[in-house]
C-alpha cells in the first residue's frame, strides 16, 4: 500500500471519515428540471449513476424518443428522461417528457413509479393503479407505489402492497414544459433516514383523465401505458412501450442505493487499475463502498463503452463482498499469481487453474479480454439492470458525458482512487498517481462504518456452527434501539426475517434460526449471514449449513 494510502487507511480506523461531498443534493419540487444535474448518458434506454462534486448523485434514465405509445388524441407522451435522488427528508423522482403537455384535465400526463423496498420475488403488490392494466414484474413485487394526479389537480397517491392509501406528505408538481417531479418522505418507506439498503423501481407514464383513470389507447394491447422505463430487447434498444407492455407487465426494473445524506450512489466502483508490465499483466481492482453486502454476481466490468462497440463485458462471480472489501480482476491470473504472489479474485484469460475465470456478458460485448491502454481507456462498472454505476475515462478515451477524464500516470505506477468512498465523476481529481501498486487492499470501510454501532451492537458466536438444524444466536445492545435481523444467502438475498424492526431494549437479545427460509422449507447446505440492522448501521456473522 503506497504512504498516501497507509496515512488515510490510519485516519479512517481512528473513525474519521468525511462526506462524500460538501452539500446534500436538494430538490425543490417545482416542476422544474434547474435543481437537477443535467447530465445524460451516451445512448437511449440506458441507465447510469452520476455525480457531482457539489449536487451530490443521481440515477439517470435516457429514454429512446418515439418509443411511446400511437397518438393520444393527438398529443403523445413520450417520455425522455427519469432521475432518481434524495435528501435527508425525502426521495425525489423527476420525469421530462419529450413535448409540452397539459397540466390539468384530460390528457394530463400521469406517472406511477413502484418501490420494491426489499427486492424478495413476490412479496408485494404488482398491479398498477385506476385501470391501468398493467403490472409489475413479480421480482419487482412492491411495497409502495406512487400515483399523480394531475388530472383532477389533486395530491399525488401513495399506497401499500394492498392498495391502501399510506399518509404521507408525498408532494408532486408538473409544467407545461412537461417536467413533472415527486417527493416521497423516507419515513414513508419505513425509515427516518435515506434507506440503508437499495429500492428497486418500476416506472409508468399514463394518460390520464380528469378523474385520474388512465385512457385506453385502443390500439390492441391490453396496458394502458403510455411509455414505460425499459430496455425491451436490451441496453441500447429502440424497442417500442407497445412490445413491451404486451402481455401487460413492465419486466424491467432498475435498483438504486443510497447514501446516508440521500444521494444515488454506485455500490462498486473501480478502485485501482494496472497496466504496465505487458497486456498478461493487466488488473483492474473493484471495491464495494456501499453500506450493503453486495453480490458480484449482479454486476460487470469492462472497458466497452457502450455495448457492442468492440471493448469487452465480464459478468462477475458468486461472491458476496462486504463493505470495503476488494476484488480483483485479472487480465491473466498465472501472471497476475507470479507478480503478486497471491491470486486474483477472477481472470479473463485462463490461464491459472485456481482462479475463477470470468464470463462475457454477449448482452454488451463479445470477449471478456479487456485491455488498458496506456494511451488511455473507459472502464465501466454495470448492475444486473445494466446501469452504469461507475466510469473510469483516462487520457484519450472516449469519455462518458459528466465524467471528466485522468490525465494519465507514469510508466509502471497505477492508477488508484484516493478514497474509494468519494465518487464525484471527476476522474482528475478521485483518481490519484500510485507508485506502488497494491491489488486487494481497500481501506477499511467496512471499519470505518461499523464504528457508529461496534461499540452498540456485538454479535457472540453463533452456536453451534457449523450447524445440521437450528443455530442459537445472541447479540449485546448498549441502548434502546430498533432491531431488524435478516437471514441471507452469498448472493445477498433475504431468505428469512427474525426480527422485524422491533424496539429492544439494552442487554443481550437471543433468537434462534432453523435453517428454514420464510416459506419453511430448509435451505441447502451453504454459507449464510444473519444481518443484524439498526438506525445506527448494520453488523453480520456468518452460519455454515451442513446437511
Amino acid at each position: 500500500m503506497s504512504g498516501f494510502r497507509r496515512l488515510l487507511a490510519a485516519a479512517l480506523v481512528c473513525g474519521v471519515l468525511v462526506a462524500q461531498n460538501a452539500a446534500a443534493h436538494t430538490i425543490t419540487v417545482d416542476g422544474s428540471a434547474s435543481d437537477w444535474l443535467g447530465v445524460t448518458g451516451p445512448i437511449a434506454d440506458l441507465g447510469r449513476i452520476a455525480r457531482d462534486s457539489v449536487d451530490g448523485g443521481e440515477y439517470v434514465w435516457r429514454d429512446a424518443i418515439g418509443d411511446a405509445r400511437a397518438a393520444w388524441f393527438a398529443r403523445p407522451h413520450d417520455l425522455r428522461e427519469l432521475r432518481v435522488t434524495g435528501d435527508a427528508t425525502n426521495l425525489y423522482v423527476m420525469a421530462v417528457l419529450a413535448s409540452p403537455v397539459a397540466t390539468l384535465g384530460d390528457s394530463t400526463p400521469q406517472l406511477q413509479v413502484a418501490l420494491d423496498l426489499d427486492r424478495f420475488n413476490g412479496s408485494g403488490g404488482t398491479a398498477f393503479l385506476g385501470g391501468a392494466a398493467t403490472a409489475t414484474a413479480s421480482n419487482a413485487a412492491y411495497e409502495l407505489l406512487v400515483q399523480t394526479r394531475f388530472g383532477s389537480g389533486q395530491a399525488p397517491r401513495l399506497v401499500d402492497a394492498s392498495g391502501n392509501d399510506v399518509t404521507a406528505a408525498t408532494s408532486g408538481r408538473i409544467s407545461a414544459s412537461g417536467v413533472i417531479e415527486l417527493a416521497i418522505p423516507w419515513t414513508a418507506l419505513g425509515s427516518p433516514s435515506p434507506a440503508s439498503n437499495p429500492v428497486r423501481f418500476t416506472a409508468a407514464l399514463l394518460l390520464g383523465g380528469a378523474a385520474d383513470a388512465p385512457y385506453d389507447p385502443d390500439d390492441g394491447v391490453t396496458s394502458r401505458a403510455a411509455d414505460v422505463v425499459t430496455q425491451n430487447s436490451g441496453p441500447g434498444t429502440t424497442g417500442t412501450t407497445a412490445a413491451e407492455v404486451a402481455d401487460g407487465t413492465i419486466d424491467y426494473w432498475f435498483d438504486v442505493y443510497f447514501d446516508a445524506r440521500g444521494d444515488a450512489i454506485a455500490p462498486v466502483v473501480v478502485n485501482e487499475v494496472w497496466f504496465s508490465g505487458g497486456i498478461k499483466s493487466q488488473w483492474i481492482e473493484i471495491v464495494n463502498a456501499s453500506q450493503n453486502l453486495v453480490p458480484l454476481a449482479s454486476f460487470k466490468v469492462g472497458d466497452a463503452a457502450t455495448p457492442n462497440n468492440g471493448g469487452s463485458m465480464s459478468q462477475l462471480p458468486g461472491v458476496l463482498l462486504s463493505p470495503g472489501d476488494a476484488f480483483v480482476l485479472a487480465r491473466n491470473g498465472a501472471t497476475f499469481y507470479a507478480n503478486n504472489g497471491f491470486r486474483a479474485g477472477a481472470e479473463a484469460e485462463s490461464s491459472d487453474p485456481a482462479t475463477p475465470d470470468l464470463m462475457t456478458d454477449y448482452g454488451w460485448a463479445s470477449t471478456t479480454l479487456f485491455n488498458i491502454s496506456a494511451s488511455g481507456a473507459d472502464i465501466l462498472v454495470l448492475d444486473g439492470c445494466n446501469t452504469v454505476v461507475d466510469v473510469l475515462t483516462f487520457k484519450n478515451a472516449t469519455g462518458w458525458p459528466g465524467v471528466k477524464s485522468h490525465p494519465g500516470v507514469q510508466a509502471n505506477h497505477s492508477l488508484g482512487r484516493g478514497r474509494p468512498d468519494v465518487d464525484t465523476d471527476n476522474c482528475a481529481a478521485d483518481f490519484v498517481d500510485e507508485p506502488v501498486p497494491s491489488p486487494g487492499v481497500s481501506l477499511p470501510l467496512a471499519a470505518v462504518r461499523d464504528a457508529a454501532v461496534a461499540g452498540t451492537l456485538r454479535w457472540a458466536p453463533p452456536t453451534p456452527n457449523p450447524t445440521a438444524g437450528t443455530v442459537a444466536l445472541s447479540l449485546h445492545l448498549d441502548r434502546e434501539m430498533r432491531l431488524r435481523v435478516d437471514v441471507l444467502d452469498l448472493a445477498g438475498r433475504r431468505l428469512r426475517t427474525l426480527a422485524r424492526n422491533d424496539e429492544h431494549y439494552p442487554g443481550e437479545f437471543r433468537l434462534s434460526w432453523d435453517g428454514r427460509d420464510e416459506r419453511g422449507v430448509r435451505v441447502g447446505t451453504g454459507l449464510y449471514f444473519i444481518r443484524a440492522r439498526t438506525p445506527l448501521g448494520s453488523r453480520t456473522v456468518r452460519v455454515e449449513i451442513v446437511r
